[in-house]
């Protein structure tokens, strides 16, 4: 049988009460809403851990550090582990939006999501929408509050980590996969976004 080990990480309504701002519209309000209604919970708990929380997990569990730093370095460690499976999830900030801006934003999406190794040109994945590219690409973001290059770059990365978990595939046959033509490319952007480089994050777990 397999070992299975857990990570709670609990946090105090007083903890992220001292980041909210007088703007409810603020991701950081929205974010504090969402954990009162325990939606975002339930999906985290539905989100695969990947290698990038795992290591993060390891740095709050096995941190050693003088009684006078504990509280401040636990305090950033806990704040980077949220931020980065906060990160992971479709949070959307509640706005206005009309019923085609969703159904273009949504049918974009889920081509990307299926395609994100070789995805379409801007203008072939408007056609494929049904519109123009300056539409897909003010819709999408307006939906998804992150450019269509960035959401592919999401996804590649995401997958990224899981894959780096398995510890079946070097991290080249990695980059290639996730649809990097060149493993420094790959490395580059991969601690731009979390800060350590895939090798060295393999190499922690």
């Amino acid at each position: 049988s397999s070992k299975a080990e857990i990570f709670i990480l609990f946090v105090s309504d007083f903890f992220i009460k001292r980041y909210l701002t007088d703007n409810a519209y603020e991701p950081i309000n929205f974010l504090y809403k969402k954990l009162q209604e325990e939606v975002s919970l339930e999906l985290i708990h539905e989100t695969a851990t990947d290698a990038l929380s795992l290591y993060l997990i390891d740095k709050i569990v096995s941190a050693k550090h003088s009684e006078m730093m504990s509280s401040m370095i636990s305090e950033h460690r806990a704040i980077e582990y949220m931020i980065h499976r906060f990160s992971q999830l479709d949070l959307r900030m509640p706005t206005d939006h009309t019923a085609e801006e969703i159904e273009i934003a949504a049918k974009a999406k889920k081509i990307i999501s299926t395609d994100f190794r070789s995805p379409p040109s801007i203008k072939e994945l408007a056609r494929l929408c049904g519109t123009n590219d300056f539409k897909l690409k003010r819709y999408f973001k307006k939906i998804y509050q992150t450019t269509i290059y960035a959401y592919i770059q999401k996804i590649r990365l995401e997958k990224a980590n899981l894959l780096l978990r398995e510890h079946l595939m070097s991290v080249a046959e990695i980059a290639n996969e996730v649809g990097y033509k060149h493993q420094g490319h790959f490395s580059a952007i991969f601690f731009k976004t979390y800060g350590v480089y895939p090798k060295d994050l393999k190499n922690s777990l």
